[in-house]
């Protein structure tokens, strides 16, 4: 991968997502490119982008999201299957998300190394996390009527409750992996 440009395999499988989601309405193939696209990124500028080059990324990203404006809310209808909206929107929140990242400094707390270690595992499991939640969130909708005090409840239920399975699940997995490497 030395030898190809970076920024051009980029922006060839932009193009190519792009034209995926204008040829086909399939929500496999749709998805495929669009992933695609953060996995070549990760893997290409992983830790050796300029924080100027993302901010001109945000930046177009952004015109992009205003020229969409009447469209783009909500974003759950551009999610599934990912479209070109949702693209802008992803590539301007993670744009967002570095830039901040590379100014502010989190104190080393046990809570961010539980999660950055455990944080595949927790995205693995979390289907369990919300089965869990769903039934809570159903009574909380007839007893709380604000929205916004709805969401945090269940934000932060969700992050303790994602937070207690990984000591189940973590364990586990690691258990597992020592079990197959063995057999290898």
């Amino acid at each position: 991968m030395r030898k190809v440009n970076k920024c051009l395999y980029l922006a060839l499988c932009i193009i190519i997502f792009l034209l995926v989601q204008s040829i086909t309405s399939s929500k496999l193939w749709r998805e495929i490119f669009f992933y695609n696209i953060f996995m070549v990124a990760g893997y290409q500028f992983y830790k050796r982008i300029k924080i100027k080059t993302v901010l001109m990324v945000c930046f177009i990203c952004l015109v992009g999201l205003v020229f969409f404006k009447d469209h783009f809310v909500p974003m759950q209808k551009h999610k599934f299957p990912p479209d070109s909206i949702f693209l802008l929107f992803i590539l301007f929140a993670i744009g967002l998300l570095y830039v901040v990242s590379q100014q502010v400094t989190l104190p080393n707390w046990r809570i961010f190394q539980i999660w950055n270690t455990r944080g595949y595992t927790m995205y693995i499991y979390q289907n369990i996390v919300f089965l869990i939640v769903s039934p809570i969130h159903m009574i909380l909708t007839s007893k709380i009527p604000f929205v916004v005090g709805q969401f945090c409840f269940i934000a932060v239920l969700l992050f303790i409750l994602s937070t207690l399975l990984s000591y189940l699940t973590y364990p586990l997995e690691r258990y597992i992996m020592r079990k197959v490497h063995v057999l290898q």
